[in-house]
């Protein structure tokens, strides 16, 4: 990585830091005002995808199962991902991505932080899948900030230590409401951008530039205070024609749903 990019990450992590101290300053006031509310939880979640898709790009030709499971404490979180293939193609019966995600979510005010460091991991490589990479570690920020009935964001990534990387950065505008106590709806449209290497590693050669716009769309039923089910529907458009014919095309859309069990 250069040295600009490097400095470029010191910089950003320890403003992260910052935010983050003075956040949790914060955040421990609010907890003691809640008695009896346990700052654990831990919570398991089983979604299935038509297909996988990765900032626009389709990483399987059909259906994935990506289970989960999640421990948050103080705000703090660990979570395991993994995407397993069912559909009939390379992989198909295996896992052939595990992620591994520590992060930090908290507020300053009205403004919403929330940052992570993911280690992501190829087993059962096959250099024919649309995922195939090699072991990647990420660094993920995202702020979020209240405009009225929307919420106005911005997530950055950078991707390091494997032979891929670069840097991504997104924004857009989501909107959410509680229909009743059990119903909810969330919707989001944002345009990302990614930098000279990012997109000539996983798209095209063209320098920096706008590289995105997605769609989505989700509606949320917790029939208890456990449960929940999320059907999900989203469209995404890689803004200009890839190299890699193999990513199937610009534009994707696809949809599933996400079952989340909370402890």
């Amino acid at each position: 990585m250069p040295v600009n990019k490097r400095l470029l990450f010191f910089l950003i992590g320890s403003l992260l830091i910052s935010f983050s101290l003075c956040a949790q300053e914060e955040a421990d006031i609010v907890a003691e005002e809640i008695p009896g509310k346990s700052p654990f939880s831990f919570q398991i979640e089983s979604d299935f995808y038509s297909r996988y898709v990765w900032y626009g790009m389709a990483a399987s030709v059909g259906p994935v199962w990506q289970p989960s499971a999640s421990v948050s404490l103080h705000g703090f979180k660990f979570t395991a991902w993994g995407n397993f293939v069912l559909d009939d193609e390379p992989n198909q019966g295996q896992f052939n991505e595990i992620d591994l995600i520590l992060s930090y979510e908290t507020s300053l005010r009205k403004l919403g932080l929330f940052f992570s460091l993911e280690g992501d991991l190829y087993p059962n490589g096959n250099p024919k899948s649309l995922d195939a990479s090699s072991a990647t570690l990420k660094t993920n920020a995202r702020f979020t900030y209240p405009a009225g009935p929307l919420i106005i964001f911005a997530d950055f990534a950078g991707l390091f230590v494997s032979v891929e990387g670069g840097l991504y950065g997104d924004a857009g505008v989501e909107w959410k409401k509680d229909l009743s106590e059990k119903f909810s709806v969330d919707t989001w449209l944002l345009f990302g951008t990614g930098d000279e290497k990012f997109n000539r590693t996983h798209i095209a050669d063209v320098g920096t530039r706008p590289n995105l716009v997605d769609y989505a769309l989700l509606f949320s039923w917790k029939p208890s205070r456990h449960w929940k089910l999320t059907p999900t529907f989203r469209v995404s458009r890689v803004l200009f024609e890839p190299a890699r014919a193999v990513r199937s095309g610009r534009t994707q859309v696809w949809g599933g749903i996400g079952i989340i069990y909370l402890f």
